[in-house]
């Protein structure tokens, strides 16, 4: 199977880079939750950025990945 670059193909790229960056940072958080008493207490106490926090790697990596892969398709000529 052939990898069609369209800008969906883009879209779903940037969908699973921002999923790929929140699962990285729960295992992180989770560490730190399991491991450290102190940074287990933080987060119980600052749960609510915590939450945003998930949502804010997700707006960035999401973003950063489509601009990328857009641009790639851009210079290769795939759209004009």
């Amino acid at each position: 199977m052939a990898f069609r670059e369209t800008i969906t193909d883009a879209l779903w790229m940037s969908v699973l880079a921002g999923l790929g960056g929140v699962i990285t940072e729960a295992i992180l958080l989770g560490g730190f939750y399991l491991f450290d008493p102190v940074a287990k207490m933080t987060l119980e106490e600052h749960g609510a950025m915590v939450v945003l926090s998930f949502l804010v790697i997700f707006v960035g990596a999401f973003g950063l990945s489509l601009q990328i892969a857009l641009e790639g398709q851009f210079w290769r000529g795939k759209w004009k």
